[in-house]
């Protein structure tokens, strides 16, 4: 089984995972040079129409959608996975009074303060 992974905006808590995107440093990478791809929107629309600016991922199977970036652009950009987990995930393993299972903590890794949780921001990636 793989994992897509993509952006998370923590400031919008919005996501954008990017299709057959499954290496989380390719990503982490993406998000450091987020701010000049976000300045690739302007480029691309003083271009003439009949050149098309286009940033793949995803092995290149995929073109990033550049508008996100310039949405987002100042923000503070985090890499999540497909699941709603964060990378790098805490991971720790807990239990629920009252559960016979084991969860695992979807959370940033080293994250203060708060208690493990399975549960993550985004509605779509819990799957209760």
């Amino acid at each position: 089984m793989s994992t897509d992974y993509g952006f998370c905006c923590l400031d919008c808590k919005d996501c954008y995972i990017v299709d057959d995107e499954r290496n989380p440093d390719t990503v982490a990478s993406l998000i450091m040079l987020a701010d000049k791809l976000a300045e690739l929107v302007v480029l691309d629309a003083a271009l003439p129409q009949a050149v098309d600016l286009q940033v793949s991922a995803g092995y290149g199977r995929t073109n990033l959608c550049l508008a996100w970036f310039a949405t987002h652009k100042g923000h503070k950009l985090e890499v999540i996975d497909e699941y709603g987990g964060f990378h790098p995930r805490c991971g720790k393993t807990y239990k629920v009074e009252g559960e016979k299972f084991t969860r695992y903590c979807k959370k940033k890794e080293n994250h203060d303060g708060e208690a493990c949780s399975d549960r993550s921001m985004f509605a779509w990636a819990n799957h209760d």
